[in-house]
C-alpha cells in the first residue's frame, strides 16, 4: 500500500512483534489517502472471510483452524492492523467499523470451539490475554487515541501528527457496542463453565472481560433533537430509540427466562439466527450495518411471520424521545428486582414501546 500501511513483507512493518511472533505493522501519523482506504479495506475483507471459512471447516481432518489456539493466533494480526488505523477523519470510521465486525465475529464464534483437558491452561490464559488487548483496543478506540503496539495501550495524538481528529464514536455505535459485548461476556462465561479443570482465577478473567470498554461507555446518551435536524440525523435518531428499546427489551426479557429466536440480518444480507435465550412476542433486534433497516421475527403460539421495513425519514416527537430516554436511564435498575414484579412490569413496556414505535415497524 501506498505509504506503507500494510506491509508487503515483515521485513517492511516494524522491529515490534506481537504476542504471537506476528510483525505489527508501524503507527501511523497521518490520515489514510483514498487509495490506502481501499487497499486496506480489500485486505480486511480478504482475511475476515477466510477466518470464516476456516471456522466453517474446524471439524475437518486438514481443518486450518482446529483449535481455539490456532483461531486466536488467526485474529491477532487483524486486530492489530485495525488498531493502526490512525483516529483522523476521515479514517477513523473505518476503524470503529471493522472492530466492531472483528468484536462481534470472535464473540458469536468462540464457543464453537472445545478445549482439550491437555491445552485448557494455555488455551484460556491465551484467550484472556486476547480479550484483554481487545479491551483495551477499544478503550483507546472510544478515547480517541493513536494505538501503541509496544505497549498495547491507547496514546493521545498531538498537534504535530497530520489531519482532523476523529469525531467521538457515534451513539448509535456505541449502542451497537454496548449490545455486542453484554451478549457476548454472557456466551463466554457460558462457554467457560463447560471448559474441565479450568482455575477458578482464569475463569473469573474471562467472565469479566471488556469491563475497561463497558466502564468507558458509560450512560450511552441518546442525540438531542434540534429543529433544524437533517434527514440523516432523523434516521440516525430513530435507530438509537430502536437499538435503546431493543436492549431494555432483551435485558428483561432474559431475566424470566425461556425461549425463543431472534434473527438478525447481517451486512451482507444473510439471515443469522441467535440462540434461543429470551421469551416473548416482542423479539428485537439490531439495525443492519449499511443502511438504517430492520428485521424482526414475531413468534406467536408457534407461528412465526418475518417483517422487515425500512425506517422513513422523519422525527420523533420530543415526548416520544423523553419517554424513551427515560426508559433507557430508569429500566436497567429495576433488574435487580423479583421476578414476579418484572413480569408485571413486562405488558406496559411491551404497550408503550408499541404506541411508540408503531409508525416506524408495527407489531
Amino acid at each position: 500500500m501506498s505509504g506503507g500501511f500494510i506491509p508487503p513483507s515483515p521485513s517492511a512493518a516494524s522491529s515490534i512483534t506481537l504476542r504471537d511472533g506476528t510483525p505489527a505493522p508501524a503507527p501511523l501519523h497521518t490520515a489514510l489517502s483514498a487509495a490506502q482506504e481501499r487497499r486496506l479495506i480489500g485486505y480486511l475483507d480478504d482475511h475476515f472471510l477466510s477466518i470464516n471459512r476456516a471456522y466453517k471447516k474446524r471439524h475437518e481432518p486438514d481443518a486450518p483452524l482446529p483449535s481455539l489456539l490456532s483461531y486466536i493466533s488467526a485474529f491477532r494480526p487483524l486486530l492489530a492492523l485495525i488498531l493502526q488505523i490512525p483516529p483522523l477523519d476521515p479514517s477513523a470510521a473505518l476503524r470503529v467499523s471493522y472492530l466492531l465486525r472483528l468484536t462481534g465475529d470472535f464473540t458469536d464464534t468462540l464457543p464453537g470451539y472445545g478445549v482439550p483437558l491437555s491445552t485448557a491452561g494455555d488455551t484460556l490464559d491465551e484467550l484472556v490475554s486476547f480479550l484483554t488487548h481487545l479491551d483495551k483496543g477499544w478503550q483507546a478506540v472510544l478515547s480517541s487515541e493513536r494505538w501503541d503496539p509496544a505497549s498495547h495501550t491507547g496514546v493521545p495524538m498531538t498537534g504535530g501528527e497530520s489531519g482532523a481528529l476523529s469525531r467521538p464514536v457515534s451513539a448509535t455505535d456505541k449502542i451497537r457496542l454496548r449490545s455486542i459485548l453484554q451478549s457476548g461476556r454472557e456466551r463466554i462465561e457460558q462457554w467457560a463453565r463447560g471448559v474441565v479443570h479450568v482455575d477458578p482465577g482464569t475463569e473469573v478473567d474471562v467472565a469479566s472481560s471488556f469491563w475497561r470498554t463497558l466502564a468507558a461507555l458509560g450512560d450511552v446518551p441518546l442525540p438531542e433533537r434540534g429543529g433544524d435536524m437533517e434527514d440523516e440525523d432523523a434516521k440516525e435518531l430513530l435507530e438509537v430509540v430502536m437499538v435503546c428499546y431493543s436492549l431494555i427489551a432483551v435485558q428483561v426479557l432474559m431475566i424470566t427466562g425461556g425461549r425463543a429466536r431472534i434473527r438478525d440480518v447481517t451486512r451482507n444480507g444473510s439471515p443469522r439466527i441467535l440462540p434461543p435465550l429470551l421469551k416473548g412476542n416482542l423479539l428485537p433486534v439490531r439495525p443492519k450495518h449499511d443502511n438504517a433497516s430492520l428485521a424482526v421475527e414475531v413468534d406467536r403460539d408457534g407461528h412465526r411471520s418475518h417483517t422487515r421495513r425500512s425506517i422513513e425519514d422523519g422525527i420523533l416527537p420530543r415526548p416520544v424521545i423523553d419517554i424513551i430516554s427515560f426508559l433507557h436511564q430508569r429500566l436497567f435498575p429495576l433488574l435487580s428486582l423479583s421476578q414476579p414484579v418484572l413480569l408485571g412490569l413486562l405488558p406496559l413496556t411491551f404497550l408503550l414501546a408499541q404506541s411508540l414505535v408503531h409508525p416506524v415497524l408495527p407489531i
